[in-house]
């Protein structure tokens, strides 16, 4: 088996601002992360399908929490923020050409997406 090593990339990473989880249980999780991290509810959005809540700490981080039928149980994606979404991705794919990254225009710029070795997606936004 052969060992991959990374080397640091040179764009800055400013903060982690969330993570989404999969959950199966709404209720249940959204308790956890209010008791355990002091997390509050900042947005929910109901869905037929889906359903999705947005937790927020004091410190502005937290976590997106998804309930979906026949979706798999876990970590689906981390949001970073960067001070240049375009050099970050550009940086990625000089340094793993074999990554797969994506940037799509949103109204307050542009996002970029890429994908670790295990399908986790990270989501890059210019702060």
């Amino acid at each position: 088996m052969e060992t991959i090593i990374y080397s640091t990339l040179q764009f800055n990473i400013m903060n982690i601002r969330y993570t989404t989880i999969i959950v199966n249980d709404m209720e249940e999780s959204v308790n956890f992360y209010k008791e355990v991290f002091g997390f509050e509810v900042e947005k929910e959005l109901n869905m037929p399908d889906k359903q999705i809540k947005f937790l927020t700490g004091e410190n502005g981080s937290g976590v997106e929490l998804i309930k979906e039928e026949d979706t798999e149980i876990g970590l689906n994606a981390i949001a970073v923020s960067v001070d240049d979404v375009e050099k970050a991705i550009e940086e990625i794919k000089s340094k793993i050409p074999t990554v797969e990254v994506q940037i799509v225009d949103v109204p307050n710029g542009k996002l970029g997406f890429v994908s670790d070795p295990n399908g986790v997606t990270i989501a890059i936004s210019q702060k």
